[in-house]
């Protein structure tokens, strides 16, 4: 019955763990589209922004199926990205280490063939906001 018992706790803990350890749920799908290119980033529940696809123009219903990938849209120095940030700034206190964090879209039509996507990201320690800007002409 111990046996039993001690398998059961295991079965349980491996199973918590197997969910735990899934894909994080979306929060947010931001979609930028022409008339043969599609962009889609996913924002995840930790609140990190993910270049997901950038290719042929996607149907309404394909852009669900798209997967959250751990490539970051926008990857800023420290933590565990220190190759080749697109951002990298030296904060007062001399730390090297940015964290973005989604906050939200911003999306405007300047004129009718242009759509003009900002999407606001903001340290998660620091008082520092950066804005990820993305125009897309519809008609090419």
């Amino acid at each position: 019955m111990k046996i039993m018992k001690k398998n059961l706790c295991l079965s349980i803990v491996f199973t918590v763990y197997a969910f735990a350890t899934r894909a994080q749920p979306l929060m947010e799908t931001i979609t930028i589209q022409t008339a043969h290119t599609s962009l889609v980033y996913n924002v995840d529940k930790e609140g990190d922004l993910k270049q997901t696809y950038f290719g042929k123009r996607l149907a309404e219903n394909q852009l669900e199926n798209v997967q959250l990938s751990n490539l970051e849209a926008y990857p800023a120095y420290g933590e565990a990205y220190v190759f080749q940030p697109a951002f990298r700034v030296v904060h007062a206190d001399g730390n090297l280490t940015t964290e973005l964090k989604y906050i939200r879209k911003e999306v405007s039509e300047p004129d009718n063939n242009v759509t003009l996507t900002k999407i606001l990201l903001k340290d998660k320690f620091y008082n520092l906001s950066v804005f990820l800007c993305t125009k897309a002409y519809k008609a090419e």
